[in-house]
């Protein structure tokens, strides 16, 4: 029955009223200027004025749910990055490792083939140069390029240049260095010998042996292995477990290192 109330139906049916008063043949004894003062103008009215109220509210509405969905996802946002800081520190104290500096990645900077992340510590806050950054529970995210008073850049371990000490997750011997590809977002290990056993999903972790960098901290997973005849070693290729682009909350490992 409700559809026999709607407007439209109430102006269609007026409407439909009136044409067979103009044009039926039947002598109906009812005015036509009657008719559209008593019910066609009426129906125009409410499918005028009212109309705007309606929109009004659905606009008032409408904002209101915009920000509570806004109030929404900051209280999401806030939920996780607490989430985030409290799995990285208590990551750092079960390895009986220096309370990481926790920094928030606020922007990319891009310079040649390289990206920088710009993280909101530095050297007020004790953040030094070639320390190495985690996410979550210790994976790596890359390492501090420079720092300047209040800010630092991360040039993620896939930058170009990057070079980290690696061995496969379990088995303490080194693999080889990891080498990054700039903006291909994976590393390649160029001399890993032919007698030793690789395959695609081994997880890849740093060594311990760079300044800095604590051993077993993962860095991604082998996705190729190109093993020529003609030589004595395998090519490896490790895309990362995390893409730096994504991450926004980071732990700094600040530990004594040596200037390169």
């Amino acid at each position: 029955m409700k559809f026999f109330r709607r407007p439209g139906f109430i102006a269609a049916s007026a409407l439909l009223v009136l044409l067979v008063l103009l044009y039926a043949d039947a002598p109906l004894n009812i005015p036509v200027a009657w008719f559209t003062r008593m019910f066609i103008a009426p129906v125009a009215d409410f499918l005028s004025s009212p109309v705007s109220d309606l929109a009004k509210e659905n606009n008032e509405l409408r904002s209101a749910l915009q920000s509570l969905v806004g109030d929404r996802v900051l209280e999401n946002q806030t939920a996780r990055e607490k989430n985030d800081r409290t799995t990285i520190t208590d990551w750092a104290a079960a390895r009986f490792l220096p309370s990481p500096i926790i920094a928030t990645a606020l922007t990319s900077i891009h310079e040649g083939n390289n990206n920088f992340f710009l993280l909101d510590r530095g050297k007020r806050d004790g953040v030094t140069p070639y320390a190495a950054v985690v996410s979550g529970k210790g994976v790596l995210v890359g390492r501090i390029a420079k720092v300047q008073s209040a800010l630092s850049f991360l040039r993620p371990l896939t930058g170009r240049g990057e070079r980290f000490s690696v061995a496969k997750e379990g088995d303490p011997a080194v693999l080889g260095i990891a080498e990054g590809e700039g903006m291909a977002d994976t590393l390649s290990i160029s001399f890993v010998p032919r007698t030793v056993t690789i395959q695609n999903n081994d997880i890849i972790v740093t060594s311990g042996l760079d300044n800095g960098v604590p051993a077993g901290l993962p860095l991604g997973v082998i996705v190729d292995v190109i093993a020529s005849e003609n030589s004595p070693w395998q090519q490896v290729t490790i895309r990362p477990f995390i893409s730096p682009s994504l991450v926004r909350l980071v732990g700094i490992l600040i530990f004594s290192v040596d200037s390169e």
